[in-house]
């Protein structure tokens, strides 16, 4: 069997993680309204609370502009433009766990 190319395997994954991910949080805000008050999902043991974050990456806050400033900021450093230097590898894995060795 021959082995797929690695674009073929890892765009259908993303857009199946993209729709589950919108799909959830819908789910949530409709079922899970007003927020922050818990629903009872298995008795007091497991309880949902909707909770919104008011603050975009790790609660950082750009005013009203948050998401808006980060998503062009993951753009811009993940751009093939950016990876174009030799200190780091070909894009998109622009933004490494740890820096190759020399």
């Amino acid at each position: 069997m021959a082995r797929l190319p690695k674009t073929r395997v890892f765009w259908p994954i993303l857009l199946t993680l993209l729709i589950a991910d919108c799909a959830s949080k819908k789910l949530a805000e409709t079922y899970l309204a007003p927020e922050h008050t818990p629903h009872e999902v298995v008795g007091s043991v497991v309880r949902l609370t909707l909770a919104h974050n008011v603050g975009a990456a790790m609660g950082l806050s750009l005013g009203p502009y948050s998401r808006l400033g980060f998503s062009l900021a993951a753009l811009l450093v993940c751009s093939p433009s950016a990876s174009s230097t030799s200190a780091l590898p070909p894009w998109p894995a622009c933004v490494p766990l740890r820096w190759p060795s020399s």
